[in-house]
Formats: structure tokens, sequence, C-alpha cells
């Protein structure tokens, strides 16, 4: 599943709580970088 979070809209900390709420505490973010490092693996 990807997400993106708007931080003009939501700070980042929020947007977090609001995907615990709905995945459980047991998710993990990536940033840009990770996705274009991974990218060769794919």
């Amino acid at each position: 599943m990807f997400s993106v979070l708007n931080l003009e809209v939501t700070q980042t900390s929020r947007g977090m709580e609001m995907l615990e709420q709905f995945f459980g505490k047991d998710i993990t973010t990536r940033n840009w970088n990770t996705v274009e490092k991974l990218k060769p693996y794919c």
C-alpha cells in the first residue's frame, strides 16, 4: 500500500496516527530514497 501525506494539509505525526489507527501499530513508513534503493530488486 502506498500513501502520500500532504504536509500543507496535515502534519506527519498526525498522519501516522491516522494510519496506525487504521492498520495497527505494526506498520512502518519509508521515504522516497528507500523506494529508489529498492528499485533494482523489483
